[in-house]
């Protein structure tokens, strides 16, 4: 009687599998931040060779990645600012969206904030304080900093991008950038922009510098970690996950 269950048993499994194939893991859902993502695109077939699992990647912000986290719509969420950093924001926006006790950010890897003008600019170099005057609202127009008679067209990520997150802290001790700067959804857009607009000034990261567009120089850096995060503690395969983004980025 058993031998004939377990024939029948064997028999159906093989017939599930001849008609259906074999049933694979999906992936391992990775959202958020577009800086790591358009770093960890070029390298996903790196990591997933080492991480021994297919991944997907979207770069939609690290607000939105984040939320994709909390809704158990993502694995683990990509963010390029300090997590709370980014649950602030997001808290600011929709009060007690995000609890940061549950989640647990791993850095993989850092990178710097530039602020990108178009070649055309005369305007090369600005201290941290005159940037700041820029993002407040009190320097509007280019002649203001040695430049042309043209009116300083700000182009940002949306509110609760990790860059944007990064300068506003630093910059502006967390407040808005005043004024009405230009919002693109997705970071990678600003280089696109800047190298379009003359008058243009574009808050970026040294990854995204290409041509068509040059960094200011300043008296100053702004690092930006790049980071994952978790719910809880990873389990061994999030773990070595995270292990093979940190090497790929050289985190």
């Amino acid at each position: 009687m058993l031998r004939r269950f377990l024939a029948t048993a064997a028999l159906s499994v093989a017939l599930v599998t001849a008609v259906f194939g074999t049933v694979e893991a999906a992936p391992v859902r990775v959202h958020g931040s577009t800086t790591i993502a358009g770093l960890l695109e070029p390298r996903k077939g790196d990591v997933q060779n080492t991480a021994g699992m297919e991944i997907e990647i979207r770069g939609v912000g690290s607000s939105r990645g984040i939320e994709a986290l909390v809704a158990g719509e993502a694995d683990i969420a990509m963010i390029s600012a300090p997590l709370d950093q980014v649950v602030v924001k997001m808290n600011q926006k929709n009060p007690g969206s995000v609890d940061d006790s549950l989640l647990i950010a791993h850095r993989v890897g850092g990178t710097e904030v530039a602020f990108a003008v178009h070649p055309t600019n005369p305007v090369k170099a600005l201290t941290l304080a005159q940037i700041t005057e820029i993002l407040a609202g009190r320097v509007t127009d280019w002649s203001q900093l040695g430049g042309p008679s043209s009116s300083i067209d700000v182009a940002v990520s949306s509110k609760g991008d990790g860059i944007r997150t990064m300068v506003e802290k630093r910059l502006l001790g967390g407040a808005s950038i005043s004024g009405k700067p230009r919002e693109l959804r997705f970071a990678h857009q600003i280089p696109q922009v800047v190298a379009a607009v003359p008058n243009a000034f574009g808050l970026t990261t040294t990854s995204r510098i290409s041509t068509g567009i040059i960094p200011i120089r300043t008296d100053d850096s702004i690092a930006q970690p790049l980071l994952l995060v978790t719910k809880g503690e990873p389990g061994p395969e999030l773990q070595g996950l995270i292990e093979a983004v940190r090497t790929a980025l050289g985190g």
